[in-house]
């Protein structure tokens, strides 16, 4: 796999993140979604664990690293659906759709100031996503192959769908899984059932999709600059 400076990646999300929230602080108003900025902090916190787990990785390997590393990824795969679950965000523009009506069929351009704030943020919480995934790619890649690493790639995708579920659907948050596992258990068994799991399915493919789509991007880029 092609390397990716984990300090310029961390540089680029942090400024696009600040630029997002300064377009949010300028077209803010009384109806508006504050909680995106905490969605956005938590879509953070994956990036941040496989930030150091990569770095750390990267080094020379002993027991020692590689039991921090394990440690990280845990962290990591716990959070990791807060970065494509501000996806979901976008379903408050439906939910409040008579605040924007303007008679007609018509919006109101409130309507459209805060779509495209909303898709800064799924943006936001996308590029988290595929950036952190990538770095534990690499990781797992270079312990255990291509195949192995890749069927991880799906296995992340399709747990972080059901992640996804767990949050907007259940309200669940990834500290639960800590606090209080008989509620996990509880609501595990209760989604087993075809329109939870097609749910789930559907948003691991789209993260799937969102991936492969980056690292085919990625790849093709370095290759052709090579090549020139």
């Amino acid at each position: 796999m092609i390397h990716l400076s984990a300090w310029k990646s961390a540089a680029f999300l942090a400024a696009l993140s600040a630029l997002t929230l300064l377009v949010y602080s300028v077209f803010r108003n009384k109806t508006y979604f504050d909680f995106l900025t905490w969605n956005l902090f938590l879509a953070w916190v994956p990036f941040v664990f496989s930030f150091i787990a990569y770095e750390i990785g990267r080094r020379a390997q002993s027991r020692m690293r590689a039991a921090i590393i394990v440690v990280l990824g845990a962290g990591w795969l716990l959070f990791y659906p807060n970065a494509p679950y501000i996806v979901t965000d976008l379903v408050h523009l439906t939910a409040m759709k008579g605040l924007y009506a303007s008679g007609q069929g018509t919006f109101a351009f409130r309507y459209w100031y805060d779509l495209l704030v909303l898709v800064l943020f799924a943006w936001n919480g996308l590029l988290l996503c595929v950036y952190s995934l990538y770095q534990v790619h690499s990781l797992i890649r270079l312990a255990a192959g291509s195949l192995l690493a890749w069927g991880f790639v799906a296995a992340a995708a399709l747990l972080g769908g059901y992640g996804v579920l767990l949050g907007r659907v259940y309200r669940l948050n990834s500290w639960d899984v800590l606090r209080d596992v008989s509620l996990i258990k509880r609501i595990a068994l209760e989604s087993l059932h075809a329109p939870v799991m097609l749910f789930s399915l559907l948003f691991g493919l789209m993260i799937g999709i969102v991936y492969v789509s980056f690292y085919f991007v990625v790849h093709q880029a370095v290759r052709a600059a090579k090549r020139a």
